[in-house]
């Protein structure tokens, strides 16, 4: 019987069987099979073009998210400040103490291939960022750089005046805003709980640090200059006494460590400038450079010049970030840019060029800083210091030893304006009564970077924790002592080690 006539209901199977016949013939065959592999090849075409298209989207959006974070753009910062530890009848904030990086800056980088001016106009087109700036530059007058050791000069107008074209490496408009805005959080944030007024800023207990790098002493001043507007704003200008003055203290540390001693000497530590030597010359680092070559050839392509003659890793990094924050054009070489692609491969290889090139020096780089943090609650509690805020505005080549030495480093670059943050509590009521011992041991600290609490990440208080939150600010004190009887011989211990090679 021919199939054909029980297949007048099933139209597929009466397809299939006109195929079949349909398909017999040699050169039809062959016809068939070659559109198969026509369709086959379109579809996988297709296909690969969407997962290309997506993971290029996905490496895009990285990259803005990456730049975006960098660039911290000005504006009223976000965190959990304000989110007190415990609850507040149980626990009284004593003291706060700020390690911030400066804020946006020109490029460091001198004469690279078609860079981009840079704009240090203290102005605004923003009406509001027109306010502030108006507003740094009016209290200004108050604020004043103290001498450092063995330099005359001093910042006396912090640069509010004068050039529009950024120095290298020169502070921004946008770099000013980003402290105003931060030095006006922090009085939201601590201000009524510090009481922070008027006569704090006449009683000294208010601290500034900076280093010898200008921008950090203007970062300062505009941080500085967000906390005296808010606290001075309900007293007439004729009521405001001329001699109110905030000192802005300079580091003779060209490292940025605030390594000095009380006599402004800084302590021999040589070691500093031999371990990073050493770890630069040391296998893994050589290993992980090499494996960057590529990428450094890419580059080298692109603006037609020499590896030799190309600025290091974390200057073209810096090129890129400085370009993007001010939304000027990428670089370009003869005939192309620096891609997104390229960027994105920068920025990744920066960020364990950072990670590496700290961690060998983190403790020796740290200690000092630290300790100084550590000894001025350690004076608050005991009555010796009326200190109830301190600045230090450095660098990122401080901020990140910093968080590796503590065990929080993010595995990124510290952005513009960053911020760690020291916080001192007390306990006090039905729980301060029970915690017998000194004082020291009803005091606790709470460590936030950029607005995120990392107490319980804290490399020396990860056993130690108290009541889920909070750090003895006995197991800080221990942990920077080590094996030593104080602080400033363990550092001496610490460094005559390493000398040694142990």
């Amino acid at each position: 019987m021919d199939i054909s006539q029980n297949v007048n209901g099933n139209p597929l199977r009466k397809f299939w069987i006109k195929f079949q016949r349909f398909s017999r013939g040699p050169g039809k065959r062959k016809f068939y099979i070659g559109l198969c592999i026509a369709v086959y090849v379109i579809v996988s075409l297709l296909v690969w073009k969407y997962h290309s298209e997506r993971s290029h989207n996905l490496k895009l959006s990285i990259l803005k998210k990456k730049l975006l974070h960098y660039c911290n753009p000005a504006g009223p910062p976000l965190g959990n400040e304000h989110n007190e530890p415990m609850e507040y009848a149980q626990f009284k904030l004593k003291q706060v103490q700020v390690v911030a990086r400066h804020g946006d800056r020109a490029s460091v980088v001198k004469n690279f291939a078609n860079m981009m001016h840079f704009n240090c106009d203290i102005t605004s087109q923003n009406f509001q960022h027109a306010r502030k700036l108006e507003t740094l530059k009016k209290m200004a007058r108050f604020l004043k750089t103290v001498h450092v050791k063995g330099r005359d000069e001093l910042l006396t107008d912090f640069m509010l005046t004068g050039r529009k074209i950024c120095r290298p490496g020169q502070l921004t408009g946008r770099g000013y805003l980003q402290h105003i805005y931060l030095g006006e959080y922090m009085l939201d944030m601590y201000g009524k709980r510090l009481d922070l007024n008027i006569a704090s800023v006449e009683e000294d207990e208010i601290e500034v640090f900076a280093t010898p790098i200008t921008r950090t002493q203007q970062s300062a001043a505009a941080f500085i200059a967000g906390m005296l507007n808010k606290i001075l704003k309900k007293i007439p200008d004729s009521n405001l006494e001329t001699s109110l003055e905030v000192k802005i203290r300079v580091s003779p540390d060209q490292l940025g460590y605030f390594r000095e001693d009380e006599n402004n000497d800084i302590p021999s530590c040589s070691e500093l400038e031999q371990i990073l030597k050493e770890q630069r010359d040391s296998s893994e680092f050589q290993n992980g450079m090499a494996a960057f070559e590529p990428l450094m050839q890419k580059v080298s392509k692109i603006f037609n010049i020499s590896m030799e003659k190309l600025p290091t890793l974390t200057h073209l990094v810096d090129v890129v970030a400085t370009h993007y924050c001010h939304h000027h054009p990428p670089p370009c070489g003869p005939e192309e840019c620096i891609d997104d692609v390229i960027k994105l491969e920068l920025l990744k290889a920066t960020d364990w060029v950072i990670a590496t090139k700290y961690t060998a020096t983190a403790t020796l780089a740290t200690h000092p800083l630290l300790s100084k943090i550590a000894q001025r609650m350690l004076a608050h509690i005991s009555g010796k210091g009326p200190t109830k805020f301190v600045l230090f505005a450095t660098h990122d080549s401080t901020v990140a030893p910093l968080l590796i030495e503590m065990g929080i480093f993010q595995n990124h670059w510290p952005a513009y304006a960053s911020r760690i943050v020291f916080e001192l509590w007390e306990a006090g009521g039905l729980l301060g009564s029970k915690l017998t011992g000194d004082d020291i041991d009803r005091h606790f600290i709470r460590v936030l970077y950029d607005g995120r609490d990392f107490t319980r990440k804290l490399k020396f208080c990860k056993e130690k924790l108290k009541f889920g939150k909070l750090c003895p600010l006995k197991a800080f004190v221990k942990a920077l002592e080590g094996a030593s009887d104080s602080m400033d011989v363990e550092y001496s211990r610490l460094c005559a080690r390493t000398s040694v090679g142990n």
